[in-house]
């Protein structure tokens, strides 16, 4: 079987900025802030220009920043599932 990235997808990841459109719901994640108080992660959603939810965690102290990265990306994709504003969802993930 070969790789995904030999067969890309039309519209499959896009590279263009869309600009500051309020025509979507945004999630930007933060996950993997690691300080002396140990890792944490965060997610919020803005409806146009209004943050409409916020969630934010501080791990375990044995969890590593890659572990913060996913469990953000889980809780954020989780979240979005429940959203029904009947508007295309954009993620931005900092990793």
């Amino acid at each position: 079987m070969d790789h995904p990235a030999k067969h890309p997808q039309l519209n499959q990841i896009s590279l263009q900025d869309g600009g500051t459109s309020t025509t979507y719901t945004r999630i930007y994640t933060d996950g993997g802030s690691e300080t002396e108080q140990g890792v944490g992660a965060a997610f919020c959603v803005f409806e146009g220009q209004i943050i409409t939810y916020r969630w934010s965690a501080k791990l375990r102290d044995d969890n590593t920043v890659f572990q913060a990265e996913l469990i953000v990306f889980k809780d954020a994709v989780q979240h979005a599932s429940h959203i029904n504003n009947n508007l295309p969802i954009l993620f931005h993930f900092d990793n």
